[in-house]
């Protein structure tokens, strides 16, 4: 998965989907550094009112990919990540 994707989708927009359902009331907690933290109108939190994320548990929400090319690669590219809207389910965003 390319990081930069990762972010972009993000600023744009193990696990399982039950763990991740709006009927949940906590994440997992993270293992490893924590590199991203979402708080506001949420339902769905591991922390003190928030949810905070590490690699592994953004990469187990469910992935998607494309390709495409851009002026700063040759050729074409093929960016991997996770949906805004697969991530705000996630912590049951609302509002």
């Amino acid at each position: 998965m390319k990081l930069g994707f990762a972010m972009a989708t993000l600023a744009l927009g193990t696990v399982t989907a039950a763990a991740f359902s709006t009927d949940a009331v906590a994440l997992p907690r993270p293992t490893g550094d924590v590199v991203l933290t979402v708080s506001g109108a949420i339902t769905t939190t591991n922390a003190d009112g928030i949810a905070v994320f590490d690699r592994a548990l953004l990469d187990s929400l469910p992935q998607h990919s494309f390709t495409t090319t851009t002026i700063w690669t040759e050729g074409p590219n093929t960016y991997t990540g996770i949906l805004l809207k697969d991530l705000l389910a996630a912590v049951g965003a609302t509002g």
